[in-house]
């Protein structure tokens, strides 16, 4: 390949395979361009969809219309140097998200016999309605509410809840102070 002709998202899908395949070896190299809007401004239904299918390279368009703030139309009207270069700042913005998400929604101290049990793996298919029903309190009128929520509304609310589960949790491990 001796030049890159920088197609229209619409005109280099119509591109032979090879060609297709020989850009996005290169293109996925291009230094990240941020989004129009972040993934923590979106609403938690948005986010976990995106997380969802992130790695299915027929969802992309969709994604960059979520973050951009466009229409398809207008997604398929980019030059690749700049589609590819979104999809990689969103796949680094989902990364930072999810470690935070470990790093902060993880509990300190774990119940051992819920843990004897594998009540974490059993509860792991159930994904981010683990959350929703926890926020919810169970009541699943609400969910769809909760899942259109701002991302960030609903880290802060979890991170909270963690944070106060943690201190109650030392609180129960201390020795009553005797007067």
């Amino acid at each position: 390949m001796e030049t890159i002709t920088n197609y229209k998202l619409k005109d280099f899908f119509n591109q032979d395979l090879q060609l297709i395949e020989d850009y996005v070896n290169l293109l996925q190299h291009l230094k990240p361009i941020s989004t129009n809007v972040r993934l923590t401004d979106l609403t938690l239904r948005q986010v976990e969809t995106i997380k969802k299918t992130i790695n299915d390279e027929n969802e992309l368009i969709n994604i960059i219309s979520i973050v951009q703030g466009i229409t398809i139309e207008e997604v398929l009207e980019l030059d690749i140097i700049t589609f590819f270069p979104l999809i990689k700042d969103v796949q680094i913005q989902l990364e930072s998200l999810v470690n935070k998400e470990i790093n902060h929604l993880s509990p300190k101290h774990s119940d051992a016999r819920f843990e004897m049990i594998d009540g974490s793996k059993r509860l792991e298919k159930f994904g981010v309605y683990n959350a929703v029903n926890s926020l919810a309190n169970g009541d699943i009128l609400k969910f769809n509410s909760i899942l259109d929520l701002p991302y960030n509304e609903v880290f802060v609310k979890m991170y909270l809840d963690t944070t106060i589960a943690d201190i109650q949790h030392e609180i129960n491990k201390m020795k009553p102070i005797n007067n």
